[in-house]
């Protein structure tokens, strides 16, 4: 029902047009914005949908495409679209005619590969691509997020990327291989603000050069080798970092990522691995960075949201220090080996949101925590009975206070991957 009504609102106000037929009225033809639902029902060579196709559209929005094909003999006389998105389940390769739409500002298709043409489109401001069914399926919410996706494979970008000036958002949501930009022939892409989710890159002066204004990364990373990441602490706009070292890598140390030798790693972690202090937003995934060595996280000033997953962090204790996480609002843990947590309430001021799940060797919640003046939710799951009894204990405990501000939530299997799709735009 709410449905209907924002679509009939949508339509009574000309902000867009939903079509869900073959049957397209006369009415539509001055239609600037169009939205097709059930896409395998409609065919574009249909004599009815004559009516849509005039110069006044700038928005054409495609979802349950069979194929690319069917949209293709329509493109032609669309010269003037500023947004096209076209979900299709089964093409690895987009039609040759999206890159005659000079005027497009945003781009959202579904692909294998990304062709040098791309760099055609030089008003594009936002580039989305999504993988098709054949490497992901569209209920994979985790897609690479936890490391269960085989779509590293993918072509690389095309090095056409860098001379696309006006681009501000590239999201893929498989990781892709970015190749070094060429050393001073291309202006810095100043308008660059998101950037995910790159494949193994190799960070140098001319990449930093290249992105200087990047708020938003997300990197990917599957082999053992060098990759300067220490260099991310000169990214002084970043304000969202996911670093994801991948299901077969879970037991590699990240400080092999960051070129770190083993007799002296830690020093190193502290003195000269530096995230930057604009850091809002950190996902670690994989990696095993030492519990021990969370200060070079707890010391970011601005982090408000932190997520471990999958042995991000290793090591049986994790003990805090006063001074450290001192804007931190939201805590996720997932997938963890952490046994012990020695804590005070002083150490997290600011906490509302703390999440725990798949923490089975965790036996308590410390008991300061529910003496946070902040937090509003602790959230379990329910494979951790410890942990579920632990959480009520701190609810029980601050109601005695008088303090009935604090809930509890225990989650089940099926909320928890409702819980893991919507955690991805935190």
């Amino acid at each position: 029902m709410v449905r209907e009504f924002c679509i009939r609102k949508a339509h009574d106000e000309r902000f867009i047009r939903v079509l869900s037929d073959r049957v397209v009225r006369q009415g539509t033809i001055n239609e600037r914005h169009i939205s097709f639902i059930n896409g395998q029902h409609i065919t574009p060579g249909h004599s009815d949908m004559i009516n849509i196709w005039a110069p006044t559209i700038h928005t054409i929005l495609y979802f349950h495409l069979k194929n690319f094909p069917c949209v293709t003999s329509f493109l032609r006389n669309h010269k003037f679209l500023r947004i096209f998105e076209a979900m299709s389940e089964n093409s690895t390769s987009l039609p040759s005619e999206v890159f005659d739409l000079f005027d497009l500002r945003y781009l959202a298709l579904t692909c294998s590969s990304i062709p040098s043409t791309i760099s055609n489109l030089m008003n594009l401001q936002t580039l989305i691509i999504l993988p098709t069914s054949r490497f992901a399926s569209a209920n994979d919410h985790r897609r690479y997020w936890v490391g269960e996706t085989n779509a590293w494979s993918h072509s690389p970008l095309p090095l056409e990327i860098w001379r696309m000036p006006q681009l501000r958002h590239v999201l893929l949501h498989h990781a892709v291989t970015l190749p070094h930009p060429p050393d001073g022939s291309n202006p810095p892409l100043e308008n660059l603000q998101t950037l995910s989710y790159i494949l193994n890159l190799v960070w140098n002066e001319n990449v930093l050069l290249m992105i200087p204004n990047v708020k938003r990364l997300g990197l990917v990373y599957d082999i053992d080798v060098e990759f300067n990441l220490d260099l991310l602490r000169r990214l002084d706009k970043l304000e969202k970092l996911v670093i994801e070292t991948g299901y077969t890598f879970e037991i590699r140390r990240l400080d092999k990522l960051f070129k770190v030798k083993t007799a002296g790693y830690t020093n190193y972690w502290r003195n000269s691995v530096n995230f930057p202090s604009t850091l809002k937003k950190l996902t670690l995934v994989g990696g095993g960075l030492p519990w021990k060595d969370m200060s070079v996280i707890g010391s970011l000033p601005n982090l408000q949201v932190l997520k471990l997953r999958n042995h991000a962090c290793r090591g049986e204790t994790w003990e805090t220090v006063d001074g450290e996480f001192p804007d931190l609002r939201y805590l996720l843990i997932v997938g963890s080996v952490l046994q012990q947590w020695i804590t005070e309430s002083s150490h997290f001021p600011r906490l509302k949101y703390l999440v725990l799940r798949h923490c089975q060797m965790l036996r308590e919640i410390p008991g300061c925590i529910g003496e946070i003046p902040t937090l509003e939710v602790i959230e379990v799951d329910s494979s951790n009975q410890f942990l579920v009894e632990s959480a009520k204990q701190i609810k029980e405990d601050q109601e005695s206070y008088g303090n009935y501000d604090l809930h509890v939530r225990v989650t089940h299997s099926r909320e928890v991957r409702v819980l893991a799709i919507l955690e991805l735009y935190i």
